[in-house]
């Protein structure tokens, strides 16, 4: 085997466990067993272990001693806190650049709304749009032309895969996002007002787009609660 193909094998087996995650098929707080999941793939240990780590890096695994990984199961507290997190960073760079995004960026977004137009109709990997997402956002920080702001930015870049699916798992909320607009026409709205270089807008789009979006997750998490007790004390 070539050197190169050893080096892909555990992207291969984290973007095959990736998309088992985010279509459901494997669901939160199920265990992932590296010898299982070997022998599935046929293939040795030392893949799927780079693989899972790899995950874990994302927060789509959560690792602890002596128990192995499971499937992270990502509360509405966890979710909020993170979308909050990431708004505020991309406001503190629109502060800097006044609102007013690079040329280059707006041409940027432009195109990568294009591709998560043609990813939702194809219906390509749902991972394909997680990292359009990134992309997109990625733009507003360059903007901000801060080194440390960015990179600081990107630390939680590998959470956004645990956030689109945590949005994916609550029923209610995704019921509403599909009812009202596919993903890449909710981000060509926010490009539309950061085009118009108003800084107050721009940062009540953004506001909307990560605060409001995190206190509807955690609103579904709470209710979602309430039924369950309920239901336990009928029982």
């Amino acid at each position: 085997m070539k050197q190169s193909e050893k080096r892909n094998r555990p992207e291969e087996v984290a973007s095959f466990l990736r998309g088992k995650i985010f279509n459901g098929t494997l669901k939160p707080g199920e265990r992932l067993i590296e010898a299982e999941i070997a022998k599935k793939l046929s293939m040795s240990r030392g893949p799927v272990r780079d693989a899972l780590l790899m995950l874990e890096y994302e927060g789509l695994v959560t690792a602890e001693p002596n128990k192995g990984c499971t499937v992270t199961r990502l509360s509405g507290e966890d979710a909020y806190e993170i979308f909050y997190l990431r708004g505020m960073l991309e406001k503190e760079a629109l502060k800097k650049c006044g609102g007013k995004l690079m040329d280059s960026s707006i041409f940027t977004m432009k195109n990568i709304i294009d591709e998560m137009r043609e990813a939702q109709e194809e219906n390509r990997p749902f991972e394909v749009l997680v990292e359009c997402d990134e992309r997109f956002h990625e733009e507003i920080l360059k903007s901000g032309k801060m080194k440390r702001l960015l990179h600081l930015w990107k630390t939680m870049s590998p959470l956004n895969s645990a956030m689109f699916l945590k949005v994916e798992q609550s029923y209610e909320y995704r019921k509403e996002v599909l009812r009202r607009q596919r993903v890449w026409e909710y981000h060509l709205d926010i490009l539309q007002i950061l085009e118009k270089g108003n800084l107050e807008e721009s940062m009540r789009a953004i506001d909307y787009h990560y605060v409001n979006t995190g206190e509807r997750i955690w609103r579904c998490e709470k209710q979602r609660e309430q039924i369950f007790v309920s239901d336990r004390k009928r029982k």
